[in-house]
């Protein structure tokens, strides 16, 4: 019986490594008072170089001297120093410059300490994309206040009004609407 045991705990912990290594997030778990890492999966390990016993904000981050001044290590405990919900957050870490979308949690460790899960999804295309929509809306917004003419944007409806989408400065002017009004227009507007 013994040996059976072994065995299935032996295939249980290889299953639950092989799941976490499979992710693609970075998955890692630290001591909350010492900070040193006591799990990482291998996406965390390959790109940090990080090692079990490193402290989180020496190896997974750079230029800290200490614990990370965004550390949600104050976070993740209500004031009776019980798990609170995940705590879910993006920032850029330091050591890769790749955005990520956190979500750390507070959770019992086998040995019965508080420890810190964090696992971190890449958002870089996301983010990348964001800051290509926002350029873009910026030139629109440019371009549209250049035009000297009255413009309005509308959808297409095959049948009856439908409220103005968005219209320029010169628009308003000319007669005598705010913007408010001609998205959304009264009946006696119309």
């Amino acid at each position: 019986p013994v040996k059976k045991a072994q065995a299935l705990l032996e295939t249980a912990n290889a299953n639950f490594l092989a799941a976490m290594d499979s992710l693609d997030a970075a998955v890692y778990v630290a001591d909350m008072q010492s900070y040193e890492l006591l799990f990482m999966n291998t996406k965390i390990r390959e790109y940090s170089g990080a090692k079990i016993g490193d402290r989180c904000w020496a190896a997974l981050q750079t230029g800290q001297n200490g614990p990370c001044t965004f550390c949600t290590n104050g976070k993740l405990l209500d004031g009776d120093g019980r798990p609170t919900p995940p705590y879910v957050w993006e920032f850029c870490n330091t050591k890769n410059q790749c955005w990520y979308q956190c979500r750390d949690q507070a959770i019992r460790w086998p040995d019965g300490r508080l420890v810190r899960l964090e696992i971190a999804v890449d958002i870089s295309d996301r983010k990348a994309m964001e800051s290509r929509l926002r350029e873009s809306s910026e030139r629109f917004r440019t371009f549209f206040s250049a035009i000297s003419d009255a413009v309005f944007v509308h959808p297409y409806k095959n049948s009856g009004f439908a409220p103005f989408i968005e219209v320029n400065d010169i628009a308003c002017e000319r007669y005598g609407y705010t913007r408010e009004e001609f998205k959304n227009p009264s009946g006696d507007d119309i």
